[in-house]
């Protein structure tokens, strides 16, 4: 394992909660684990992805070719910086609008540049090289959550709450006290949702004492209403804090809204 696969393990954990544990389905996890190693031990499966996962700025890496040079953002001026950053979080979001398999690994040391092309290359974390895939009705709920938090519509938002397994349908429930019960865990997963993605979104700092916050405030929603959580949410959990990780320095907002807006065109 290199270094810079070891600096990741060890940043992401610094980031897991310990409460997390019980929250875990840990059924669906070790199988989920399981296909996981099965997908990375067929190599045929990502030796084409250099040439097939390409976006308008990344392209994806499997050999380390000779003429590129590793990203040093200390290097580069302000502009080329946040340009980088911006970037990134397309790239990030692009990901889920794609489908098919997806890489959570976004720290800088595993990017490199070529001054022969203005593409990143992004080289894979070992032992995913072929990626790892969301369900299919968790990224169209997540999707449908990003659209309406950044489209200003509160009910695309549910809905993709809903298909993420966070929230219930309504019309399903007759009791009104298990109805009184679920409209109140409505409200209290919008608060977390809106207060995390939903404000300040044109101007939006990536700082991991928010994030941390957040991630608290959620393992309390799901310990308390006795959610288990399956390998799509660790998925998520990994992009994020990576995707967090690498973009703390920047000094200057984005623009989420503009930046959503592409990766979804």
């Amino acid at each position: 394992m290199s270094n810079d696969e070891i600096k990741f393990i060890r940043e992401i954990l610094k980031s897991f909660s310990p409460k997390l544990l019980f929250c875990l389905n840990w059924q669906e996890l070790l199988f989920s684990f399981f296909k996981i190693g099965k997908r990375a031990f067929e190599k045929t499966r990502y030796l084409t992805f250099e040439n097939n996962f390409k976006t308008e700025d990344f392209l994806f890496l499997i050999n380390k070719k000779n003429d590129l040079e590793p990203l040093n953002l200390e290097a580069l001026s302000r502009e080329e910086r946040e340009l980088f950053y911006r970037k990134l979080v397309k790239l990030y979001f692009t990901q889920f609008f794609k489908g098919g398999p997806l890489y959570f690994h976004f720290l800088e040391s595993f990017f490199y540049t070529s001054d022969s092309s203005d593409l990143f290359f992004w080289k894979p974390l070992k032992g995913f090289e072929s990626g790892v895939v969301l369900d299919e009705r968790f990224r169209k709920g997540l999707v449908e959550l990003y659209t309406g938090l950044y489209e200003e519509n509160q009910s695309l938002s549910t809905k993709g709450l809903i298909k993420m397994g966070l929230l219930n349908e309504l019309a399903d429930i007759s009791q009104q006290e298990e109805r009184d019960r679920e409209i109140k865990k409505h409200e209290e997963l919008f608060s977390i949702v809106d207060k995390h993605f939903g404000m300040n979104t044109k101007d939006y700092k990536f700082t991991l004492s928010h994030l941390a916050l957040t991630m608290e405030k959620m393992t309390s929603f799901i310990i308390k209403y006795k959610i288990k959580l399956d390998s799509n949410f660790i998925i998520l959990g990994l992009c994020l804090t990576s995707l967090y990780l690498c973009l703390k320095e920047n000094e200057k907002g984005l623009n989420l809204d503009e930046i959503f807006l592409e990766a979804s065109s």
